[in-house]
């Protein structure tokens, strides 16, 4: 496949519509339910479509207050807009963007290795390392399982692909390349307003970059002034965000630092702490057998890639050192540095704030694959060289055939095994159990909701579809709805609500209530108990 060659475009596009169909395939319903930030993202869009504010009633803003625990960055949430406009305020209209960017993340991904490896590899390689990469990602359960949540994380890895592969296209030509640094410019500079890792992930990638392509004389004179102007106008308010109290306000939640016996410990204990959680991210575990501990960031029985991913991975490791030029290099660097940020904070192995690493990291895997198809494509002189080609080309179908059945058995826990047991994880029966209480609860006064589910107000919001400007007057104080309650009165306990409703976690029913009805989890066990 040459530069001109159509199989190139044309195997990419076929790739990228497999990963569509895969992405949206029952996007509403797998996830088996909505978690807090999918319904947040879902109702802050709702919200800004309909009073251009958030629910807080500020007016366009460029960052939001998470539930208080830290301030979100703006581009999920601005571009879940149109979906809800399109959708509704459905859970597939909360997911559609993340969706739509791990869709196009791959045809990104496949375009930036392509350039990366062009003038490295021979012939029609750095085409088939392209379409390789796209498709391991497209079929890859780190890529395909953040590709299915509303969460904003889901655009960083879009954001950079497509930064590098314009800043690789530039750095390729022989005169400067204006509008190449430029577009790399904006699609870099907009990755800082997708996930809070980005501001230190994109510094350090960007470093590497500029320092192994340091020669192109694209990357030279006015041009590069002028996109590096660009983007320092993107970043600024970031900057400027990140060094007041509420920028840093989550990153110092989940800090090592907050950890007492990392603290204690000094700089010691603190270096010591960092390596583990780095080890972590290419730990056998975490990628190939475990996954992240957390069910929402991976399924059970899956490590975050496939075992080709990392053959293949391995590979292109192996490849990129061996030929020690610019892009390849590059590749290896980018996987080196995604997971610092990520070893910063309190979590090893945290699929979401490592999440940088993916473009690099399926690039890598696809430089690994078009290195051995190159291998079994050298040409076999003679009937007994051909013949000794046998075995080889036998352990490379046996190859594909394994890595196909890790994918047919991933996608189908995911679409059939992982619904049934992922109930907790994704808090199912919230939906449930706020449509019992309007039509059971219609004689009571007030709705006690458990504290033992994240933010379940957020749910009501969303499914009772409260109005924005409502709320953002009045908050939930013309609702029966009660939560966050230490305790749980009945009686006269609170002034003019004397016969509640209870929404409680299992353990937390009363022998004095009666339960009245059990939503239980698709797994048959239970989820709430509704009493009063």
């Amino acid at each position: 496949m040459s530069s001109r060659d159509p199989r190139f475009p044309a195997g990419l596009i076929l790739v990228t519509l497999a990963a569509g169909i895969l992405r949206f395939a029952k996007l509403g319903d797998v996830p088996v339910a909505l978690y807090c930030d999918e319904a947040f993202a879902g109702y802050e869009a709702w919200s800004l479509l309909l009073t251009g504010r958030d629910s807080h009633g500020r007016l366009l803003p460029l960052f939001f207050d998470i539930f208080g625990k830290g301030w979100g960055e703006p581009l999920y949430f601005y571009l879940t807009v149109p979906a809800v406009l399109l959708l509704d305020l459905t859970a597939a209209a909360a997911r559609t963007v993340a969706a739509c960017s791990g869709t196009l993340c791959v045809a990104m991904t496949g375009l930036m290795t392509r350039e990366l490896l062009r003038g490295t590899l021979r012939g029609s390689a750095s085409d088939v390392a392209g379409v390789a990469a796209a498709g391991i990602m497209a079929v890859s359960p780190w890529a395909f399982h953040f590709s299915r949540i509303g969460f904003q994380a889901s655009l960083l890895p879009t954001a950079l692909a497509a930064g590098f592969w314009l800043a690789a296209r530039a750095a390729r030509a022989q005169h400067p390349a204006g509008r190449m640094l430029a577009g790399a410019a904006l699609a870099l500079g907009s990755a800082l307003y997708t996930y809070t890792v980005s501001r230190l992930a994109l510094p350090l990638l960007l470093a590497g970059f500029v320092l192994l392509h340091r020669k192109s004389p694209a990357l030279r004179g006015r041009a590069l002034i002028a996109a590096t102007l660009a983007l320092a106008a993107l970043a600024a308010p970031i900057a400027v965000f990140s060094l007041s109290a509420q920028g840093q306000q989550r990153f110092s939640d989940v800090s090592l630092a907050n950890r007492e016996d990392v603290a204690s410990g000094g700089a010691p204990a603190m270096a010591g702490a960092v390596l583990r959680n780095y080890v972590s991210y290419f730990a056998p575990g975490f990628l190939l057998t475990r996954g992240d501990a957390n069910p929402r960031h991976s399924i059970p029985g899956h490590g975050m890639l496939h075992p080709h991913d990392v053959l293949l991975g391995l590979a292109g490791l192996f490849a990129a050192l061996w030929l020690r030029s610019a892009g390849p290099l590059f590749l290896v660097w980018w996987v080196a540095v995604s997971p610092i940020a990520a070893s910063l904070t309190v979590d090893p192995g945290h699929a979401v704030r490592s999440i940088p690493m993916l473009p690099g990291l399926y690039a890598l895997a696809g430089l690994g694959a078009a290195v051995v198809w190159s291998l079994f494509r050298l040409p076999a002189a003679g009937v007994s060289a051909r013949r000794r080609r046998i075995i080889p080309s036998l352990i490379l179908i046996a190859f594909a055939a394994l890595a196909v059945a890790s994918v047919v058995v991933y996608l189908h826990d995911y679409f059939v095994v992982y619904p049934i047991h992922s109930g907790p994880a994704w808090q199912y029966g919230l939906k449930e159990a706020y449509e019992y209480a309007e039509t059971a609860g219609r004689g009571h006064d007030s709705v006690y909701v458990t504290r033992n589910e994240d933010y379940p107000w957020i749910h009501l919001l969303f499914f009772r579809r409260i109005p924005p400007d409502v709320y953002q007057e009045t908050g939930l104080a013309g609702t029966r709805y009660l939560f966050d309650q230490e305790v749980f009165y009945r009686g006269s306990g609170i002034p003019g609500r004397t016969n509640p409703m209870f929404v409680l976690k299992p353990w937390e029913t009363d022998p004095r209530l009666g339960s009245r009805h059990v939503i239980r989890y698709p797994d048959g066990t239970d989820a709430f108990v509704i009493a009063w």
